[in-house]
């Protein structure tokens, strides 16, 4: 085998240029087109790498640095069944091979431990799960694809335990490592209404929906998700106030002196951000008082949120009667 990289080890865009030029001169030379697919794989152009791979196969089956490039390039685009059977062919070939037993030995690993996580989480173990997909993740640090099936899997995890900002980080690292990663996207939309983060779960549920236009679950939720938006953009006083739309006057005016001392600034003086976001608390609890305790102005909140509600309902109706 070539071992003019180090074990393991893959080239950058420098000498894939190199190689070209090598190329130019030597066409037909499979050592240069070998020691290229290398310099591909570690610029993460796998294709490539593999179409080369595969015409050097074609040559010559036992061609051990051609089925090692393209065991690899299986692994890294998440095909990892056809890779542990490319790395285990050049152990029989050569028992000795160093670079093909390290991956095959962390492939393995790979695939056990993610076993555990996911039996982890069926068995309602999320705890569990998740510090064992935190280990996977330890494992192959470089595998993008893999590593964002890990994190979208924790993510679920951390869902369950209605961690969502931690679910929704989690689904973060699993698009930047895989942007085509569709149930990551949709995981994170998902996350973000739990947070009532509207604004972004309305632009990934249009993301998830770009990417399968034709899933009217999406597309379900999309409305969902803009119809929460809306209503989220109209202030709910009784919320600022956190009473029940039914409350009375007294209830109103206990609401108003409890959230006034709760955001009072003085009382929020740890840093000027935290005093700045208390004033605008403050204001709003003051308006919400200054609009519940008005007989008239109360009236026409009630009557908003009334006409609200019914424009959901209505919605919600048109979009589970599959006839409309």
């Amino acid at each position: 085998m070539i071992r003019e990289a180090p074990s393991g080890a893959f080239l950058d865009s420098k000498a894939r240029a190199h190689f070209d030029i090598a190329l130019n001169y030597s066409p037909f030379s499979d050592e240069v087109k070998t020691l290229k697919s290398r310099a591909l794989v570690g610029l993460k152009q796998y294709q490539e790498a593999m179409t080369i791979a595969s015409d050097l196969l074609r040559k010559d089956s036992d061609n051990l640095d051609a089925l090692y490039v393209r065991g690899v390039c299986m692994n890294m685009t998440g095909n990892t069944a056809s890779a542990l059977k490319h790395f285990k062919n050049i152990l029989q070939l050569d028992p000795d091979n160093s670079e093909a037993r390290i991956q095959l030995k962390k492939a393995n690993q790979f695939e056990s431990r993610k076993k555990e996580g996911n039996d982890a989480f069926q068995e309602g173990k999320f705890d569990d799960a998740i510090n064992i997909y935190t280990d996977v993740l330890q494992i192959d640090p470089l595998n993008d694809v893999l590593n964002s099936t890990i994190y979208n899997n924790r993510a679920a995890a951390y869902m369950k335990l209605k961690k969502f900002k931690e679910a929704k980080d989690d689904a973060t690292k699993s698009i930047e490592a895989d942007p085509t990663n569709l149930k990551a996207i949709i995981r994170r939309a998902n996350c973000y209404l739990s947070l009532e983060q509207y604004e972004e779960a309305v632009r990934d549920f249009e993301k998830a929906h770009e990417v399968d236009p034709e899933n009217r679950d999406i597309e379900s939720n999309l409305r969902d998700a803009k119809l929460k938006l809306k209503k989220s953009q109209r202030k709910d006083y009784y919320k600022i106030l956190d009473i029940s739309e039914k409350a009375d006057d007294e209830d109103i005016k206990k609401a108003y002196k409890r959230m006034a001392l709760k955001w009072h600034p003085d009382k929020n003086n740890d840093s000027e951000e935290s005093r700045a976001a208390a004033e605008v608390k403050f204001k709003e609890v003051g308006e919400a008082f200054g609009v519940l305790s008005d007989p008239q102005k109360s009236e026409e909140s009630r009557a908003a949120a009334e006409v609200k509600f019914k424009e959901v309902g209505e919605a919600f109706g048109v979009l589970s009667d599959p006839q409309k």
